[in-house]
């Protein structure tokens, strides 16, 4: 229980059913209130025996006193702002259900929630005309323990409660099932139940049948968890990345680009908190960055929500971004007319054909087109012409010059047309 909030909690061992009790004290509405949650389990033969003979009465009335005894010790805790949660197995919710049935006194009938599992047949000298609307057992009806006693006393379990199949349940009830099991078996039970979930386990068999009943459908998933007290922390997490654009051109970055995201429970939904009217953030946290954005470094917030889940609160956190649009390269480029002698092969420095000042990163020469016959390496821009040409007449090549950028500026390409004349 302590590691969802829960305070003061107590286990006694020695009684049967062993007992543990914890407290949390909630606000709901601007008023306080003191969830209390007992729990009573025990090894499955000894309750179960010892009960049966008087419909588990002085079991339930013996945990009820505990119970009573342990919010005294609460001094906040009234009759009015106090909302009980008790829950149990087999014998244990046999005693739960009569413990509940008497615990009028300690709390309103409407903040008394029991939910129980393979509870036996039980009875108690109370009013049955004092309906209990959040009891809640869940039973599997093929076992056999949930038939005992065969005879059902003045005050059995179907004058308060109803008995109900897991497979009849449809997708959302069962997710509403699921909420509530998931969270008494996992986090409220000791490890003697808690382990029992193994797939061949009847005790896990058991469990797995149940399901609840037709009021709990009713609560919205908020309500739900606030009766539970079993919302916990969202663990969502931002680490930013920085990101480069280049000018005068629209860019979308993928999420993924500008963000790490981690331990988030829930589907997480993004949004723009502040920065450039022109940087953009969409709802599944693509970022876009307009093109008359001017080059610049941008610092962008963005918000990230995650909705929660079963077990964890929805939460918000933010981060910043930072966006660096390039400079435009500076590159430039101006043709030449070369002039070699026909009939040998001949190889000319880039300088002999191409002027180039400003480049900015590592440059890199493409051929777009021209004779077959003259070729441009793409490293250094030297131009190879081979035997074969035609005395006298002069060829074009296009090619492209493209400067890879850097840190600050932008690639650029430059496409320009130089010209080889061949002499006699």
């Amino acid at each position: 229980m302590a590691e969802i909030g829960f305070t003061d909690v107590t286990t006694d061992a020695k009684t049967t059913p062993t007992q543990t009790y914890g407290h949390k004290a909630i606000t709901k509405d601007g008023e306080e209130y003191h969830v209390v949650c007992a729990v009573f389990t025990e090894p499955r033969s000894v309750t179960l025996a010892s009960g049966l003979k008087d419909g588990f009465l002085e079991i339930g009335q013996e945990c009820k006193s505990s119970l009573a005894n342990y919010i005294s010790t609460i001094p906040a805790a009234t009759k009015d702002n106090t909302i009980l949660f008790i829950t149990g197995y087999n014998g244990g919710a046999a005693a739960a259900n009569v413990a509940g049935r008497l615990s009028d006194d300690l709390a309103n009938s409407s903040s008394t929630f029991v939910y129980t599992f393979a509870s036996p047949n039980y009875e108690c000298d109370h009013d049955p005309s004092a309906k209990a609307p959040n009891f809640h057992t869940f039973t599997n009806t093929d076992d056999d323990v949930t038939m005992k006693p065969e005879k059902r006393g003045t005050i059995g379990k179907d004058a308060v409660e109803r008995e109900y199949t897991f497979s009849s349940l449809n997708e959302t009830e069962r997710r509403k099932f699921n909420k509530v099991y998931l969270y008494l078996a996992d986090t409220l039970y000791v490890n003697d139940v808690r382990t029992s979930r193994a797939s061949t386990n009847n005790l896990c068999q058991t469990y797995m049948s149940f399901a609840l009943c037709d009021s709990m459908f009713e609560l919205s998933d908020d309500e739900l968890e606030r009766h539970l007290g079993m919302s916990r922390e969202n663990g969502i997490t931002l680490t930013a990345k920085d990101a480069k654009v280049n000018p005068n051109e629209k860019t979308v970055l993928k999420r993924t680009q500008v963000l790490s995201v981690s331990g988030e429970q829930g589907a997480v939904t993004y949004s723009k908190s502040s920065g450039d009217s022109g940087i953009t953030v969409s709802k599944n946290g693509k970022v876009t960055v307009k093109k008359n954005v001017e080059p610049g470094t941008y610092h962008v917030g963005i918000s990230a929500s995650a909705a929660g889940d079963e077990f964890y609160k929805p939460k918000t956190v933010n981060q910043t971004v930072k966006i660096v649009v390039k400079r435009v390269n500076t590159i430039t480029v101006t043709p030449r007319t070369a002039t070699v002698t026909a009939g040998k092969k001949v190889t000319l420095p880039r300088s002999d054909v191409l002027t180039m000042t400003n480049a900015k990163g590592t440059v890199t020469y493409a051929k777009k087109s021209g004779n077959a016959k003259i070729s441009i390496a793409k490293t250094t821009g030297k131009v190879t012409i081979k035997k074969g040409l035609k005395k006298g007449k002069t060829y074009k090549v296009k090619v492209a010059v493209n400067a890879a950028g850097d840190d600050t500026y932008a690639p650029k390409t430059v496409t320009k047309t130089f010209a080889i004349r061949m002499k006699a």
